[in-house]
């Protein structure tokens, strides 16, 4: 078993899970209640996506400091706050509370995805890379058919129980058709409103959009709960750092690895000084060579791939 590679796919898959189903929740928020048009709405979901892609890279160098564990835990610690905080989220409350939902959670994925990915690919040998990935594309694609099957499906009964209830105690009955498109969705609620006489479309307009909130709500503890689920599982199951086999392990002497060059994969910095492969790289030529004096590298471990092609996390001497 490989308790890396099984807890990165989960944390991917419950982090897609909570991201796509959110976002198809929140899109109709914008749209049917809050008023905004599709082009609109999408403006307004860029502060998420421009706060992903900062923290997201910075999401390996908090890595190489406090490690895999702690960075996936916290990312989805802070996805589930900001989904339980967006069931606070009102009718009348405007886009700033739901701005700061989208923040908080954009934090917390930034912080999970990266890590969680790396983890992924990084806990296989470099033959098997290819089936990282696909199971890396399939994490997320599952995971975000769910929460958008999943959460859609718990709005949807929801919001259409609290639908019938109000048509139901209508003084006057409404056509079969069109009660079954209110009872169906919050936009073909506000669409048959708008057909009918002021009061009416008001009152038929205000419980959709306070029914929709309240369904909204209840999908959203639950995807808090996945992304909390999630965080303990990368606690219990993620090591803290990525462990391999005592059989893939090997030492660098002042000969090398079997015969022919090595190539620099990855490494750990013994100091502040060297934070990428690259770096390494070019600071450190001689670890691409055959003759690779371990007394003259300055780093605690390097990771190889030799010329049959294993690859080795080595301890230097």
């Amino acid at each position: 078993s490989n308790p890396l590679f099984s807890a990165a796919s989960g944390a991917i898959t419950m982090t897609l899970f909570t991201m796509f189903g959110t976002l198809f929740l929140f899109t109709q928020y914008m749209q049917f209640v809050l008023g905004y048009s599709p082009l609109a709405t999408g403006v307004r979901f860029i502060p998420m996506a421009a706060v992903t892609m900062v923290v997201a890279p910075s999401s390996a160098r908090i890595v190489e400091w406090v490690g895999t564990k702690a960075v996936v835990a916290v990312g989805l610690a802070a996805t589930s706050l900001a989904l339980a905080l967006g069931t606070f989220l009102t009718p009348g409350g405007g886009y700033l509370p739901l701005l700061g939902v989208l923040l908080i959670m954009s934090v917390g994925m930034g912080l999970t995805m990266a890590p969680a990915t790396e983890s992924i690919m990084g806990s296989l040998p470099l033959a098997k890379a290819g089936v990282g990935s696909a199971v890396n594309d399939t994490t997320r694609q599952v995971g975000g058919a769910l929460g958008v099957a999943v959460m859609g499906s718990l709005l949807a009964s929801a919001y259409g129980s609290k639908m019938a209830d109000f048509l139901a105690g209508l003084p006057v009955s409404v056509p079969a058709t069109a009660a079954s498109a209110i009872e169906d969705s919050v936009g073909a609620a506000v669409h048959v409103a708008s057909s009918l006489p002021g009061p009416a479309a008001d009152a038929l307009t205000g419980t959709a959009q306070v029914a929709y909130v309240d369904a909204m709500g209840t999908s959203l503890w639950v995807a808090a709960g996945v992304a909390l689920l999630g965080s303990v599982i990368a606690l219990v199951f993620l090591p803290a750092r990525a462990v391999i086999p005592e059989d893939s392990a090997a030492s660098i002497g002042p000969s090398g690895i079997g015969s022919g060059p090595l190539r620099l994969q990855s490494f750990t910095p013994a100091g502040p000084g060297l934070v990428t492969a690259n770096d390494a790289a070019r600071h450190l030529p001689e670890l691409a060579t055959e003759d690779c004096p371990a007394d003259t590298i300055t780093l605690e471990q390097v990771t190889v791939s030799t010329p049959d092609g294993r690859e080795l996390i080595a301890p230097l001497h």
